[in-house]
């Protein structure tokens, strides 16, 4: 059967013609969006592009804004009320609690297909999540904080150090890591099922208040020997200070006494360490070791014997400074 070029054109035409009228989806609209995407169900944020790529781009990043503003809030509203009962500084958990601080802090999120209107030339999109499944994704973090620390925070009741409590309530709430990166974002998509996890929060907070009262009644008395004893006892004055504990040289109930070695070897015209120290903790009243840290450090040099330890010594505080509260 003959077929004309033209209808050929024609069949090629309608078909373009027939694309290019595909219906458009509900979504496209909020109230459309809203319809398909429901509140109750779902988080979603409309955004329009030049392209697809723009269009789903643009849709991302609506989501994640809208989120982050709606956790932050959360975030800081929670930390308000426990500094108003436990006396917390609001400000430092915060910055260090907040759950979504970026993008890649949005979890589950989907994208429709990018949907091209050949009438306004336009591309739209909608970024969604689906709250069941995003909770179902963080719930495991949440399973896990509050299977262990409840435990953790029994054993630190337990212990009749006070310098100890300090340590190990620190330790615990560094457990708290995972579980504070999700648990905003988690009351933030399913309210009901991240009260389950209050207890969580409230041992944490109460835990800090009592941190920060022992604190208060642990008096530090610090002691240096070795080559540049000096500086290194002012160092970790202010490592204790900062900490928030209190130092005292007359109402003492733990010893923080340090010991450096940086022994200088000449090699030629070059002078060379390898620095090393430990701290202990002790308490006043029996002797019995709180803590302890120790650190050999690698090799450090210089022209001359003074440069040398100046560096080995210097070497020493940054260690310090990085390490040894946290590692205690």
């Amino acid at each position: 059967m003959f077929v004309s070029a033209c209808a050929l054109c024609f069949a090629k035409s309608s078909k373009k013609d027939s694309k290019e009228k595909k219906s458009a989806p509900v979504w496209i609209s909020d109230q459309g969006r809203l319809s398909v995407f429901p509140n109750s169900d779902f988080v979603s944020a409309l955004a329009e592009g030049s392209s697809p790529d723009e269009a789903k781009t643009k849709a991302l990043a609506a989501i994640a804004q809208s989120i982050k503003a709606s956790v932050s809030s959360q975030t800081k509203s929670r930390y308000s009320a426990a500094q108003d009962k436990y006396g917390i500084d609001k400000k430092k958990f915060i910055e260090t609690s907040q759950s979504v601080k970026s993008e890649g802090d949005i979890y589950m999120v989907e994208t429709t297909a990018p949907f091209y209107d050949a009438s306004m030339g336009i591309y739209y999109c909608v970024a969604y999540i689906n709250r069941n499944k995003a909770f179902e994704y963080v719930r495991p973090t949440l399973e896990k904080a509050l299977e262990v620390f409840p435990t953790e925070c029994e054993k630190v009741s337990a212990e009749d150090d006070g310098f100890k409590k300090i340590l190990l309530t620190k330790r615990n709430l560094f457990l708290l890591k995972d579980f504070y990166s999700v648990y905003d974002f988690a009351r933030f998509i399913n309210m009901e099922e991240a009260n389950k996890y209050n207890e969580v929060d409230r041992l944490c907070f109460v835990s800090l208040a009592k941190m920060n009262e022992l604190k208060s009644t642990v008096a530090l008395s610090v002691k240096a020997t070795g080559e540049g004893s000096q500086d290194i006892k002012e160092c970790l004055k202010k490592i204790l200070n900062d900490e928030g504990f209190s130092l005292s040289d007359t109402q003492t109930t733990h010893v923080v006494a340090a010991e450096v070695s940086a022994q200088i070897i000449k090699s030629e015209k070059v002078f060379s360490s390898y620095p090393s120290v430990t701290v202990e903790v002790k308490r006043k009243s029996d002797g019995k070791l709180s803590a302890s840290y120790s650190n050999k450090l690698g090799k450090t040099a210089a022209f001359d014997e003074s440069g040398a330890k100046q560096k080995a010594v210097f070497a020493i505080k940054k260690d310090l400074e990085t390490n040894f509260i946290n590692k205690l």
